[in-house]
């Protein structure tokens, strides 16, 4: 099941599953769930029991493996407490064998609970973390347990969200605050949960010298402060490398870059098609006002040929930085030099 129906069947409820499988492409709200569902849970800290990433021993040895200790622990009721709660944390699957044994245990012992986060680790392939997903989630389906997939969302769905955290953090914030957050940090919403926790120790409605005080006085560089600098025909160098020294990726950066001139594209298409611009049919939502009149003159300044060939520099890009012999920071500031030339 997705995440909407994860929270109108059971967290809307405050029912809880024996055991859940939760996957996806977003860490972050795989993390931000488990937390969900620990605050209907509410935990006694003998009751819970935490096996993270590399404490899951896949020894032979039966008397060592995590499969084994799982077993252990959600089968078996312990003298000290009514409940067995087990977090597991991995970025490997569990052999369909093992998690059949683990799951099958369990279902013996009415008063243990089963949360299973499996994250997708950056170098494995998608395809082969989809396929583990989908072997796992038949087991679970198979041993009344349920698998709840996330995407990462959209700008919609994110704002749903943003509001959450701000009713979790007790955060006085209106919504145009929190989309200029959003648009700031490009959606990371690990990175605005931090942000917003920052702004709930001022214990006060939020006003907009406190976002520029706070989050813009610090702001790492952005691509977007790339993108700009293309714009204004200055050196890009040195964002360029900060972005790489703050753990961007290559590829990461070509996508961020394109993402930009998409949002510019589709404002220079609509104002042609429309005669003005509405950004929040463009984008799904309104950016604050600074950032709309920032997208409506630049996406002016080039034409459709122009954005053609943006793109299938861009496009070149990617792929010469999937070759494994690829230099990044020397690909991708060749990309930079031939989109500027192109304006």
């Amino acid at each position: 099941m997705y995440r909407n129906e994860f929270e109108n069947k059971f967290l809307s409820k405050q029912k809880i599953p024996q055991a859940i499988l939760l996957y996806g492409d977003s860490t972050f709200l795989i993390d931000y769930y488990i937390k969900k569902i620990f605050r209907i849970l509410q935990p006694e800290e003998e009751e819970l029991s935490r096996i993270y990433f590399d404490e899951y021993s896949t020894s032979k040895d039966s008397n060592e493996s995590g499969a084994k200790k799982l077993q252990m622990l959600l089968g078996t009721q312990s003298l000290f407490c009514s409940r067995s709660i087990v977090i597991l944390k991995l970025e490997h699957k569990i052999p369909k064998k093992e998690l059949t044994e683990i799951l099958a245990k369990q279902q013996k012992n009415s008063q243990s609970f089963f949360i299973f986060a499996f994250y997708h680790a950056e170098n494995r392939d998608s395809k082969l973390y989809a396929n583990d997903c989908r072997e796992m989630e038949q087991v679970f389906s198979g041993h009344s347990g349920i698998s709840v997939r996330f995407f990462q969302p959209n700008p919609k769905e994110s704002m749903v969200i943003l509001r959450e955290m701000s009713q979790e953090l007790n955060l006085l914030i209106e919504d145009r605050f929190l989309m200029e957050i959003f648009h700031l940090q490009n959606g990371d919403l690990s990175i605005i949960y931090s942000d917003l926790a920052k702004l709930s120790t001022l214990q006060r409605r939020i006003e907009a010298q406190d976002i520029h005080h706070l989050i813009y006085g610090v702001a790492s560089w952005s691509i977007e402060d790339l993108c700009l600098a293309l714009f204004q025909k200055e050196n890009t160098l040195t964002i360029l490398q900060h972005l790489l020294e703050e753990g961007e990726s290559g590829r990461s950066i070509i996508v961020g870059i394109e993402v930009f001139f998409m949002r510019l594209f589709l404002t220079y298409s609509y104002g042609r098609v429309h005669g003005e611009v509405n950004f929040l049919e463009i984008l799904g939502f309104r950016p604050p006002i600074q950032i709309e009149q920032q997208y409506s003159h630049l996406s002016l300044r080039l034409s459709e040929m122009q954005y053609r060939k943006i793109f299938e520099v861009l496009q070149k890009s990617f792929l010469n930085l999937l070759q494994r012999d690829s230099h990044t920071e020397r690909e991708l500031l060749c990309c930079l030099i031939e989109i500027q030339a192109i304006f």
